[in-house]
């Protein structure tokens, strides 16, 4: 299934999005991590739209070093716009981890970010740590707009490697774009399979 991509601002987003998922919300959600494995085939879901968002009230860090203190820490991609890099990561790999879900039951699904870490240059070629990602996830009526299951904060934190050990990932093509894409396809389908 090919998804198309929506643009969400002013109106619009207040329009469609009336019950969305905010960070003023997060103390009343419930916080999980999930395991990575999910089969398909288990999901009582298709998702017929898919809505990533990427507030531009969360704060991101170009400082090198070990934990800046921010919400977003990209380096996967050349300098530039890191919400519109995470945005499009985030939502090509979620359009792939929701693609093969043939549930009997419609669902659009919206994304939100609420914390994006990935690693520094300084903590990649020293000591590791943790991609650090956690996102709101709320699956709604595709007509009616309306929660059909209570939202989520899905906290996806992954271990990164460092020193010679992510050497030898980036040089066998696993990037940290590349890790953390593949885990959030796994992330979001195994967050729609599991039962609430």
């Amino acid at each position: 299934m090919s998804f198309g991509r929506f643009l969400v601002v002013g109106a619009v987003a207040l329009a469609v999005l009336t019950t969305s998922v905010t960070v003023a919300s997060a103390k009343h959600l419930r916080r999980i991590h999930l395991a990575e494995t999910a089969d398909a085939a288990a999901s009582n879901y298709e998702v017929t739209k898919l809505w990533v968002l990427v507030p531009d009230f969360l704060v991101v860090s170009e400082a090198n070093n070990y934990l800046p203190n921010a919400d977003i820490v990209w380096r996967g991609d050349p300098p530039g716009n890191r919400y519109t890099q995470v945005d499009d990561l985030v939502t090509t790999a979620m359009e792939k981890g929701v693609a093969d879900l043939h549930g009997p039951q419609k669902v659009e699904v919206v994304v939100q970010i609420a914390r994006f870490h990935a690693l520094t240059e300084r903590a990649r070629a020293d000591v590791g740590g943790y991609f650090g990602i956690w996102f709101y996830l709320s699956v709604r009526d595709p007509v009616t707009h309306q929660p059909i299951r209570p939202d989520v904060l899905i906290d996806a934190t992954k271990e990164a490697l460092g020193g010679r050990a992510a050497i030898v990932q980036e040089l066998s093509g696993s990037t940290q774009k590349v890790i953390i894409s593949e885990h959030l396809e796994r992330m979001i389908r195994a967050a729609l399979v599991a039962s609430e």
